[in-house]
């Protein structure tokens, strides 16, 4: 008899939109690792080393004195980030700097790999996971900026992982609280008292940590990172507090508060519709950006609600809404490509429309949980 060779086996569209995909995603990581060593005009290694040298980096930049600012490195995170980068600090600028851009890409790689898990993806669709992360123009700016997104990132996903332990990751990504109100009200939604309370161990460890470090009070660094936020950082890109500083700073009190009010009737909003914590992360990640001010580095949580749907678990979603929530994803990816008019009038008008389009995509997650809830038995 003569044997027939067997077929080959059929390749998937994935397999060939991820062999396009992953030669550029390559060329994009290896500029932005490149980058990291040039720039890094994010990375917070200067406010650490300040710590490390007994000094207060905020009281510095609240006295006016931004000159001892080195590059961009304004201190407007909490005092545990500082105390968490203090190894760094001791060390010289450019060797930290070698060192934390290797951590962001463990940090990136690690992010991924509890994606694959929370929303149960293939490897074909992790790949693709992966290659649209390189590609994307956040990604680029967060790490050749040296920015703390990515630590953000991994620790929220630890948390969507682990629910049980949940709390101590959660109490690191507070050092980014900008992304916290609307994840706190959540857990609280979700009854997760003690998680909270373990949350809040970092937090405030951190914060007694750096006092006794600087030889100041606690009293007096408490609110210092809100402090340095309110008056030397630049308005977000997709929320309300942002058009409220550019239009009239005196408000920005009051939009806060508003912020807060609305993250709180976000979060029961999830709280009410998604069925499980990997929905519920989705739908956190896309409110944290209209909520409360962010730039585009940050933009990098949008690889939750990405890989959403790309999982299984948005088989449910309609044709049509899937495509309009992956075009939005996937504008927020190239939008630093468009250049647009840097007058006010422009900058309101474009916080309002990508305000809008992440409004958008939430009501499209938070129909697709609804959709997607098994029918009530009478």
């Amino acid at each position: 008899m003569i044997d027939v060779p067997a077929a080959a086996p059929q390749r998937s569209k994935l397999y060939y939109i991820n062999m396009v995909l992953i030669l550029p995603a390559l060329a994009s990581l290896l500029t932005s690792m490149w980058h990291s060593r040039t720039r890094s005009g994010d990375f917070q290694w200067w406010g650490a080393s300040q710590m490390a040298l007994h000094t207060d980096a905020y009281r510095v930049v609240l006295n006016g004195h931004l000159e001892l600012v080195a590059k961009q490195q304004m201190p407007n995170y909490l005092h545990e980030l500082y105390v968490l980068l203090w190894p760094l600090g001791i060390l010289k600028e450019a060797h930290a700097e070698a060192i934390w851009a290797m951590c962001n890409l463990m940090l990136a790689a690690g992010a991924l790999l509890l994606l694959q898990r929370i929303y149960r993806l293939n490897r074909e669709r992790t790949l693709l996971l992966a290659c649209g992360l390189m590609l994307s123009e956040p990604f680029r700016i967060s790490m050749g900026n040296g920015q703390q997104s990515f630590l953000e990132l991994f620790c929220f996903c630890l948390a969507l992982a682990i629910p049980a332990r949940a709390g101590w990751p959660l109490g690191v990504s507070y050092l980014k609280y900008s992304f916290a109100p609307v994840t706190v009200f959540f857990a609280a939604f979700e009854r997760c008292w003690k998680q909270l309370v373990i949350s809040a161990i970092f937090p405030v460890t951190g914060w007694l940590i750096f006092s006794w470090f600087v030889h100041r009070s606690p009293l007096q660094t408490a609110l210092e990172p809100f402090l340095v936020s309110r008056h030397r950082t630049d308005a977000g890109m997709s929320d309300l507090t942002s058009i409220v500083h550019i239009v009239h700073q005196s408000w920005d009190g009051l939009s806060a508060v508003c912020a807060l009010i609305l993250s709180l009737a976000v979060a029961f909003l999830i709280h009410r519709y998604a069925s499980s914590l990997a929905q519920a992360g989705a739908a956190l990640a896309t409110a944290a950006l209209f909520l409360l001010p962010h730039l585009l580095y940050d933009f990098v949580i949008l690889v939750i609600p990405a890989a959403y749907l790309l999982s299984p678990l948005s088989a449910a979603m309609p044709r049509s809404k899937r495509i309009v929530a992956s075009a939005i994803v996937i504008f927020f990816a190239v939008m630093a490509l468009i250049r647009l008019p840097n007058t006010v009038a422009v900058k309101i008008a474009s916080i309002a429309v990508f305000g809008l389009l992440l409004l958008v995509l939430e009501a499209v997650l938070l129909q697709s949980f609804r959709s997607s809830e098994p029918p009530e038995t009478a």
